[in-house]
């Protein structure tokens, strides 16, 4: 992860990073997974979900 934030920032990219602590590999199921998924859908469909 720390490669892509770099490169993101070396190519001067607007990005959003969210840290979820107390969490195994994803949080997909955690409270912050459908708030991801709202994000994507609005982001790369530019709609609200």
């Amino acid at each position: 992860m720390v490669q892509l934030v770099n490169r993101l920032i070396r190519i001067n990219k607007n990005f959003d990073l969210v840290v979820v602590f107390g969490t195994e590999h994803g949080c997909a199921e955690s409270e912050y997974g459908s708030r991801r998924m709202d994000d994507l859908v609005r982001h790369l469909f530019r709609a609200e979900s």
